[in-house]
């Protein structure tokens, strides 16, 4: 499992999802998944058929997308 923070995170997700194929299990934490290249590589990922865990701030749904 890889543990990673700030700006590293950001680049290393989406390098991270866009290799993940349906064998592979991506959990993601974030303050929130408002970065589009993030967002495209996980759903890439999951039509891909990766099984991912997203989990954000829930205070941060409540704003616009």
């Amino acid at each position: 499992m890889n543990y990673l923070d700030g700006k590293e995170a950001l680049s290393r997700a989406v390098v991270i999802l866009g290799e993940a194929d349906r064998a592979a299990e991506v959990r993601t934490r974030a303050y929130s998944f408002d970065q589009p290249d993030v967002v495209q590589a996980a759903q890439s990922a999951w039509s891909r058929g990766a099984k991912l865990w997203l989990i954000a701030d829930g205070s941060q749904s409540r704003g616009s997308t």
